[in-house]
């Protein structure tokens, strides 16, 4: 399922701050909120084991595209990278 990106309810300096601080580099240029939220989900799947099935999947995603909840920053940056991986 895929969201607009014009219906995130960012406020006054919330899409800036994401994009400074947690949209990781992506072939010349970084990743926007939806991405985002795919790699930290496929990746507490696979580098947390948190097993979410589907629709597990599917209501994290709507939570987050919302911002209704989220995950810790450190993870917003970090999951699905190679340093999880190497260090845990």
């Amino acid at each position: 399922m895929s969201y607009n990106p014009e219906f995130i309810p960012w406020g006054e300096v919330g899409y800036a701050t994401y994009k400074r601080t947690y949209a990781r580099p992506v072939k010349g240029r970084t990743e926007e909120w939806e991405e985002t939220v795919d790699r930290v989900i496929q990746a507490c799947n696979k580098q947390l084991k948190c097993d979410f099935n589907e629709k597990d999947q599917q209501d994290i995603k709507r939570m987050m595209m919302q911002l209704k909840g989220t995950v810790a920053g450190r993870f917003l940056w970090q999951l699905g990278t190679k340093t999880v991986d190497k260090l845990g």
